[in-house]
């Protein structure tokens, strides 16, 4: 995973979390050397692709905490030479304009984004109005499967 700072981010920690259950659900692990985490810029996240890339055994699919770092990847796995997906699958998060216009398009989870600023702005003046507020909401997420995942290569199958 290329990860957000967790440190004082409470959504880049929770994205970590959430991983790491729905990993553990399907009995699946990811080692401490599998995780990079970095600050959400393109730069930063070519870095942590590379360090990812260098490892004996390389993943065959990163989960990144946000579409700009997956764009980072995907720059970075570009200028290593590998295949997206046929080397590596890369998944984002937020579905930001420019995923479905990549080559290839980035598969990520779709955040209703425009509903949570409205949300937000209706709670902070209700608030100022001196009323009561809910301090979380659960709001509907999907997952936008495009062409940068895809099965992992084995060594047995032809390129």
């Amino acid at each position: 995973m290329l990860a957000g700072v967790t440190r004082h981010n409470d959504r880049a920690l929770q994205r970590l979390e959430g991983v790491r259950e729905a990993l553990q659900s399907e009995n699946i692990s990811m080692p401490d050397n599998f995780l990079v985490e970095c600050p959400y810029t393109l730069d930063k996240a070519r870095e942590g692709m590379r360090s990812l890339m260098r490892q004996k055994s390389r993943p065959t699919a990163v989960i990144c905490g946000n579409d700009v770092l997956a764009f980072g990847a995907l720059l970075e796995a570009s200028h290593l030479g590998m295949r997206v997906p046929q080397d590596v699958s890369l998944v984002g998060f937020d579905d930001l304009e420019m995923a479905k216009h990549l080559q290839p398009a980035l598969t990520t989870v779709r955040v209703p984004t425009e509903h949570m600023w409205s949300l937000a702005a209706e709670r902070l003046l209700a608030s100022l109005r001196n009323e009561n507020v809910q301090s979380q909401t659960e709001v509907d997420i999907a997952l936008v499967v495009r062409q940068s995942c895809g099965p992992p290569h084995t060594k047995d199958s032809s390129r």
